[in-house]
């Protein structure tokens, strides 16, 4: 039936109701079914009712549905001629008639029938009066094969067939004083125009198809087969109205309703097959005939959309949600990422996307949120399980921050403590978020945790320095890796990106040294690993460069609002004198620096005889700017691994405990240039 025609045929005189996008939804299910067309017909005639308003709503709620048309719209105030002259070839026919009958002539013949008890049947009766236009009336009897019947039947592929008696019928109205259709008669000549083979509406419009069944066979014209769809009737069972009851496709959308869960609860309501509640758009296509359509009105169920909505929300990927969403949030790349980690178990929570939107902010807002009475309660009366959660989290390693060692480790926690997990949640909830109607803490904290970017920075001396570069850059490049030409002759910097785990960063670093001594060895040359002099101390070191990054690569270190930078030092200085054998070993005491500020190029430093570790912050001036932790190894003391190890710890207990450096310290400075200031 690749030669179906359906249409979906509005009226602009207001937005566009559920029922009407069911109506649409149907229409077009079927003609897609069947391999068909399905078009759209603006039905303007009532030019003073019909709004630019509501014809732009009606398309933006059909677009929004996801219910395509074939062809352009079509407008049916356009098509006015064809309507004129159809009306004309059924006056000529005899089939027509100019009325010249008043308003008040016919409200009086009205008002005699009615006391008669019969049905008015307009006859006009009256002389022609040229001071009054006249209408054009449709004869209803003297061609009416069916007038002789004394009924009329309809064939409907839902009711079956249904009649009236055809005294029922009168001589409509098909062209009004001013030559403009009625809705009535210019159905029909545009959906004959058309070609529509089918035609689905509402059962409110079942009276109209009587009188049109009439005009069809006057005009000779194929009668299209019908199908006529029970009313929706509200929660309470009262048949919706169109202009008072009715709920706009459009509001369903602003309650943060998916298109895919509306199309689904639009077919059910009035079409089934079998139990299935969950249809998808492939399924509806494959399987939708006018057969299941039922008889009875449909009634909504809010709720039921809901539990639809819930659906479709939890099986639409993370990345579709995070589009939508973030039309309506203003975040950061970051916090966009850690919200697309978080969405899989938020959109568990939520029946629609207004709920979606009210439990992202845990993702997207700083945390805490403003504190709530009922979490205060919980903090204060939890202090001490708080501090030894405090203390207990803060040795977890970067790479054993995820769910399932979160949950571990709390069960490690409740075990040792003999606390159940609820009021370890609890202890935890209040603090991170401020409230207690919050996700899942566990994921909350899996997404809070920061990436600790580690960066490698060495100088080698090596000779012919293009074709060294142009060989050594897609090699080194696997990895993560860069090589620059420094200043001085034959000096190299070489950088890895940054890296969550040092022992990949390690790992990596030992490749690409392998691969640039060899390619120097090859192009005739030498290499030789080593870095610039440290202030004014001879000897070299390998410099190893922290850089605290967000999962956009973005330097923390630059959010001064966060404290990154102030809670990192204060760890460093917190741990130095327990890392000390890894930056001094032939040395138990330990150097410290002033308090930091920006325009402090180095805020902390210890260590001595060139094994110092340092945050080297340069003046803001232009635009440059780098901010990063800075370790300078000089090699047999100390490995690589437990450097990096140690500064991740240093950072990493910072943070998490909000430690304060104080405000001066012991320290010794070489250089006045660096703003340190000598204490005994």
């Amino acid at each position: 039936m690749s030669n179906v025609i359906t249409r979906f045929a509005p009226s602009p005189t207001g937005f566009l109701h559920i029922g009407g996008a069911r109506t649409a939804l149907f229409n077009w299910l079927y003609a897609k079914h069947h391999g068909g067309k399905f078009l759209l017909r603006i039905e303007d005639t009532d030019q003073k009712r019909s709004t630019k308003e509501a014809i732009d709503v009606i398309i933006k709620g059909l677009k929004w549905l996801g219910i395509d048309h074939d062809g352009e719209i079509v407008y049916q105030s356009e098509r006015r001629e064809r309507h004129i002259e159809v009306a004309n070839h059924l006056v000529k026919k005899g089939k027509a008639y100019y009325c010249y009958c008043s308003i008040d002539e016919i409200a009086e013949e009205k008002v005699r029938t009615r006391e008669g008890g019969k049905i008015y049947k307009h006859k006009c009766t009256t002389n022609i009066d040229k001071s009054i236009k006249p209408v054009v009336r449709f004869k209803v009897e003297e061609h009416s094969i069916e007038f002789q019947e004394r009924s009329i039947i309809v064939d409907d592929k839902i009711y079956g067939q249904v009649k009236i008696s055809n005294a029922q019928l009168d001589d409509m109205i098909i062209l009004r004083s001013n030559n403009t259709p009625t809705y009535i008669f210019a159905v029909v000549v545009d959906d004959h125009d058309d070609g529509v083979t089918h035609v689905i509406r509402g059962s409110d419009h079942l009276t109209n198809t009587f009188k049109q069944l009439l005009i069809y066979r006057a005009l000779d014209f194929n009668v299209p087969h019908f199908a006529h769809v029970p009313l929706i009737h509200g929660e309470n069972g009262n048949k919706l109205s169109k202009r008072h009851c009715a709920t706009s496709v459009c509001d369903y959308e602003k309650m943060g309703i998916l298109p895919e869960a509306m199309r689904n609860y639009l077919l059910r309501l009035g079409w089934s097959h079998d139990n299935d509640e969950i249809i998808s758009d492939e399924q509806a296509l494959e399987l939708f005939n006018l057969d299941s359509i039922g008889r009875s009105p449909a009634q909504l169920d809010f709720k039921k959309l809901e539990h639809l909505n819930n659906y479709y929300i939890k099986n639409t990927s993370n990345e579709d949600i995070l589009s939508i969403l973030t039309t309506k949030l203003n975040i950061t790349d970051k916090k966009r990422n850690y919200l697309l980690q978080g969405l899989t178990e938020l959109k568990k929570r939520a029946n629609n996307l207004i709920e979606l939107l009210d439990i992202v902010k845990f993702y997207t807002e700083n945390l805490p949120l403003s504190l709530s009475e009922e979490a205060h309660k919980i903090i204060i009366a939890n202090l001490s399980t708080i501090d030894l959660l405090t203390s207990f989290f803060s040795y977890i390693n970067n790479e054993d921050w995820h769910k399932n060692s979160l949950y571990t480790q709390i069960k490690k926690f409740a075990t040792l403590h003999d606390m159940k997990m609820s009021d370890i949640y609890h202890s935890l909830r209040a603090p991170i978020t401020g409230v207690m109607d919050a996700p899942g803490i566990i994921d909350i904290m899996k997404n809070m945790f920061t990436v600790f970017g580690i960066e490698l920075e060495f100088y080698i001396e090596v000779i012919e320095v293009d074709l060294f570069l142009n060989d050594i850059e897609n090699k080194i490049g696997l990895f993560g890796f860069s090589c620059e030409k420094e200043s001085s002759q034959h000096q190299y910097e070489v950088k890895s990106c940054c890296y969550a785990n040092s022992s990949d960063l390690i790992k990596h670093f030992e490749y690409v040294k392998e691969i640039l001594a060899d390619t120097v060895h090859k192009l005739g040359g030498g290499v030789s690993f080593k870095a610039k002099p440290y202030l004014d101390r001879a000897g070299s070191a390998l410099n190893v460069h922290v850089n605290l990054v967000d999962l956009d690569n973005n330097n923390l270190f630059y959010a001064y609002d966060s404290n990154h930078l102030l809670y990192s030092i204060g760890g460093l200085c917190a741990m130095m004198k327990r890392h000390m054998p890894y930056f001094a070993p032939s040395d138990d005491s330990y150097l410290r620096f002033r308090y930091p500020d920006l325009n402090t190029p180095t805020t902390v430093s210890w260590g001595m005889n060139n094994r110092t570790a340092a945050i080297r912050i340069p003046n803001f001036a232009g635009n440059f700017k780098k901010c990063r932790l800075e370790h300078r190894v000089p090699g047999a003391d100390c490995t690589l691994q437990e450097v990096l190890m140690a500064i991740t710890e240093g950072i990493t207990f910072g943070i998490k405990n909000k430690i304060i450096p104080p405000e001066k310290v012991y320290g010794i400075a070489s250089d006045f240039q660096y703003g340190m200031e000598r204490l005994i």
